[in-house]
C-alpha cells in the first residue's frame, strides 16, 4: 500500500544537478556524481569535450619518461563552465609551461567538476587521480562546502539532505541499511519520516544569520527549508591534512588555489589559515580577478570568464616557477647573456 501510493518516496524533492540533463553528469557510486565520458555537449552557452576517463580536456596519454604532470581539482570554476575546453586555465596554464620548456614536457588534467566539494575532490584523488601519477595536485575550493545538502544530484533523498557530504559517503558503506532501503517500502517510509522530522528540528535550531532558506517541493506544497553545509568545518579541516598526508605519501606537490567569487572580499578562511600553519603553498585569485578600475572578470557570479581564466594561468605560471615548484628556471636564474 505504501508503494502503490508513493508514500515510500523522499517526502523532499530531489535536486536536479545542472549537467544531468544534458548528458554531462553522471550518477556515481563513489563521488555521488561525475562527468561521464566520451561526451561533447553544450553547456553553460558553450561546448565541452570529456576524454575517455570523464575528464574535460583531450585524452590522456600514458605518463613518459622525463613528463611532470599536474593534476587539477576543483570545482565548476576549475571545470571552466562557460569557457571553452582551451580556455580553462588548466589548458592555458599546460601552453604556458610547455613554451616555457621548449617542448611538449607538462601535461596538465583538468580534473574539475561542477558542484563538486573538497570531499569530493579529494575521495576523486584517493580513487583514481593518483593512478594518473601526478607530481602536483592544485586544489581550488571554497564556495561549494558551503552550499546546503539538498543540493546535490538527483539520487539525493531526504535522508542525504541531514548529511554532510563525507557522513553520506560514510553511510553509503552501510549495506543492510541500503538494501533495506532499496527492498522495503515500510523501511523507506519509516527512515524518510525520521529524516524529514530531523530537517524540521534544524529549522529551529539556527539562526536568521545561519543562511537564507532553500526553496523545495515538500510533497503538493512548496516550502523554505533550511539545510546543513556539505562539508563542516571541522571537516575541511580533516580534509585538508589528509591531502598533505597524501602528498607526502606519494611524493606530489599540494598547491592550494583560494578561490573569488563576483561578491568576494578579501579574507582568511580555513584554507588560507591552514596554508599559513602547514606552510602548503597557496596563490590568492582575488586581485586577479578584482582589479582595481579594471573590466568584470566573471560571466556571472561565480564563474571567472575566458579573460579571468588567463589571469589566474598567467600568474599560477609566475608563482609555480617562482617558488620552483616546477622544474623550469625563474627568470632571475637565466644566465646574463654574453
Amino acid at each position: 500500500m505504501l508503494r502503490l501510493g508513493g508514500w515510500d518516496d523522499s517526502p523532499i524533492a530531489p535536486y536536479v544537478m545542472p549537467g544531468e540533463p544534458e548528458g554531462l553528469v553522471q550518477l556515481d557510486e563513489d563521488l555521488f556524481w561525475s562527468l561521464r565520458p566520451d561526451q561533447e555537449v553544450f553547456f553553460f552557452g558553450v561546448p565541452a569535450r570529456t576524454n575517455r576517463l570523464g575528464l574535460r580536456g583531450p585524452e590522456v596519454r600514458r605518463r613518459r619518461d622525463r613528463e611532470f604532470r599536474i593534476l587539477s581539482l576543483g570545482e565548476s570554476s576549475a571545470f571552466g563552465n562557460g569557457v571553452g575546453d582551451a580556455e580553462t586555465y588548466a589548458a592555458l596554464l599546460e601552453a604556458h609551461l610547455n613554451r616555457a620548456a621548449g617542448q611538449d614536457r607538462f601535461t596538465v588534467i583538468n580534473a574539475g567538476v561542477p558542484a563538486y566539494t573538497s570531499f569530493q575532490s579529494l575521495v576523486y584523488l584517493k580513487e583514481r587521480g593518483l593512478a594518473l601519477e601526478p607530481q602536483m595536485v592544485l586544489f581550488y575550493h571554497e564556495a561549494n562546502d558551503l552550499l546546503p545538502t539538498y543540493l546535490r544530484a538527483s539520487d539525493n533523498s531526504v535522508l542525504g539532505m541531514n548529511l554532510s557530504d563525507p557522513e553520506r559517503h560514510a553511510d553509503r558503506l552501510r549495506r543492510t541499511h541500503r538494501r533495506l532501503l532499496a527492498w522495503s517500502a515500510i523501511y523507506r517510509f519509516i527512515r524518510y519520516r525520521l529524516a524529514l522530522s530531523r530537517i524540521e528540528r534544524f529549522q529551529q535550531t539556527v539562526g536568521e544569520e545561519f543562511r537564507p532558506a532553500w526553496p523545495v517541493q515538500l510533497g503538493d506544497a512548496q516550502r523554505s527549508l533550511k539545510f546543513p553545509f556539505r562539508v563542516r568545518l571541522e571537516e575541511q579541516i580533516e580534509i585538508l591534512r589528509e591531502l598533505v598526508l597524501l602528498s607526502r605519501e606519494h611524493a606530489f606537490e599540494f598547491v592550494l588555489i583560494h578561490p573569488s567569487y563576483r561578491d568576494s572580499q578579501p579574507h582568511t578562511c580555513v584554507f588560507t589559515e591552514f596554508s599559513r600553519a602547514n606552510r602548503v603553498p597557496l596563490i590568492d585569485v582575488h586581485p586577479l580577478l578584482h582589479p582595481k578600475d579594471g573590466p568584470d572578470l566573471f560571466l556571472d557570479k561565480m564563474h571567472p570568464s575566458r579573460r579571468g581564466h588567463e589571469r589566474i594561468a598567467d600568474a599560477l605560471f609566475d608563482f609555480l616557477v617562482e617558488k620552483r615548484l616546477v622544474p623550469l628556471k625563474r627568470a632571475s636564474d637565466q644566465e646574463p647573456p654574453h
